[in-house]
């Protein structure tokens, strides 16, 4: 899976937080990284990106115990959890995405599930904030697609994964 590639997702993160920084002058000390705080895949990498490159980090861990409304009450091997802790998580990170200047979302979707996932509710959320999103479908080994929303228009591109990393 392409989003356990920290190679992979470094190159990304660097040629769009460049392109970024580039086209609305972001000095790096106002770089933040704002993170779903998950142990796996995307979130833990971008972690790891920005504590290699000393940027500022934003955690936002679900709390799957918070039973405040809104709620809806699963059971596990582990006991009673929220359902709703991660879209309650993601609407925190978007609200405190917002009281940035640049509200610019970079969303890693390994696409291993076509049903609801935190990544494809994060996506959602920020697009209805009207924050620029880049949407990278990872797909498979080869190939990925990057598409971005910014101000309800989306562009998408396909990129060949083994030229672009070499």
């Amino acid at each position: 899976m392409l989003v356990k590639d920290y190679v992979f997702v470094k190159k990304t993160l660097v040629d769009i937080i460049s392109k970024e920084q580039y086209n609305l002058e972001i000095p790096n000390n106002e770089l933040e990284i704002v993170s779903g705080n998950a142990s796996k895949g995307a979130d833990w990498l971008g972690e790891k990106f920005a504590r290699e490159h000393n940027l500022s980090l934003k955690l936002f861990p679900a709390d799957w115990k918070n039973m405040t409304p809104p709620v809806i009450i699963g059971h596990n091997t582990y006991g009673e959890y929220n359902k709703l802790a991660g879209t309650n998580r993601n609407k925190q990170m978007s609200n405190y995405i917002r009281e940035g200047n640049n509200n610019i979302v970079i969303a890693f979707d390994a696409e291993e599930s076509k049903t609801k996932t935190g990544t494809k509710d994060m996506i959602k959320i920020s697009k209805k904030a009207g924050f620029k999103v880049y949407h990278i479908k990872c797909t498979n080994r080869e190939k990925i697609k990057i598409k971005i929303y910014n101000n309800g228009e989306s562009h998408e591109s396909t990129f060949d994964l083994v030229k672009r990393i070499q």
